[in-house]
């Protein structure tokens, strides 16, 4: 699948959908350490970020980033992911 993504000047929010690079740690949804999904860390009450939480917009496990200092984000999602018919349908396949 293809995906519009647009580079990040701030933090994310909860419900991002990201870009990111896990480091030393494979999203089994795309079986590399790139992945696509939505942010959301889960937090104290005080609003304290406890473990990076990533979520899949599919029937997907959430994904607890290991090693959360080593996370690149790439960007946010802005544009719907395009498949292969997609793609050929606006001639770049």
């Amino acid at each position: 699948a293809v995906v519009f993504v647009e580079p990040m000047d701030r933090s994310p929010e909860d419900d991002d959908l990201l870009v990111v690079s896990l480091s030393d740690q494979i999203d089994p949804d795309t079986g590399t350490e790139l992945s696509i999904r939505l942010w959301l860390p889960e937090t104290d009450l005080q609003g304290n970020v406890l473990a990076i939480r990533l979520w899949s917009t599919h029937s997907v496990a959430p994904l607890t980033v290991h090693h959360p200092e080593k996370l690149v984000i790439h960007g946010q999602v802005v544009g719907r992911p395009l498949n292969a018919t997609d793609l050929g349908q606006l001639g770049l396949l």
